[in-house]
């Protein structure tokens, strides 16, 4: 029974890992021939995401674009710039390989990303001086698709979190790069309970 259970394990982790790679490299030969650090694709879609690696790049939707004003777009790019500067992905990869590897740690996935998230909306807001700015660039982009995807999927990003924090001031006291360091950090000790008890914790308090 033991071995089954490695086995079924070491088979989630390896399909999840697959997937991770085939999609990077799906994103970096888009970007192969790339010029510029923004690639426009000419799409009904409203998607924008960064493009790690040694060539990095941020990608967009011309939808996206046409939603967004001058201003906004600036908002944007700051936000997916942070996730690029700060290796986001990395972040994010670890957990869903958690989450592959263990089912019970997927909410704590889908945690992490949504820190992930306000760690890029803060960086921009710093960066702009402005987070009624930020505030309004998601805001816009998020009812696209919230009219695409339905409630499940505004949901789903943590539009309403992650405005409601825009819309105060940041703590100075309760960084959310301490939070995402330190819930990457319990991910291998979430078998603990109270470990678990604590990534809460942390989450609780960067979600204010």
């Amino acid at each position: 029974m033991a071995a089954a259970g490695l086995l079924a394990v070491t088979l989630r982790a390896a399909g999840e890992l697959r997937r991770q790679i085939t999609t990077r490299r799906a994103a970096a030969n888009e970007c192969r021939h790339a010029t510029n650090e923004l690639v426009v694709h000419d799409c009904d879609d409203v998607y924008a995401y960064a493009v790690p690696g040694r060539d990095p790049h941020i990608v967009a939707s011309s939808a996206m674009l046409r939603l967004l004003n001058t201003r906004q777009r600036r908002a944007l790019l700051a936000h997916e710039r942070s996730h690029l500067r700060h290796r986001h992905d990395l972040y994010l990869f670890a957990g869903r390989l958690s989450a592959a590897l263990n089912p019970l740690l997927t909410r704590h996935r889908d945690d992490i990303g949504y820190l992930c998230e306000r760690w890029a909306d803060e960086d921009a807001a710093e960066h702009l001086g402005d987070r009624t700015l930020v505030a309004g660039s998601l805001a816009s982009a998020s009812m696209a698709v919230l009219g695409a995807h339905g409630q499940l999927g505004f949901e789903r990003l943590g539009v309403r979190h992650r405005l409601a924090a825009l819309a105060s001031e940041r703590p100075p006291n309760r960084p959310l790069t301490a939070a995402v360091y330190a819930a990457f950090a319990l991910i291998p000790l979430l078998a603990a309970s109270d470990a678990t008890v604590a990534l809460w914790r942390i989450i609780e308090t960067a979600r204010g």
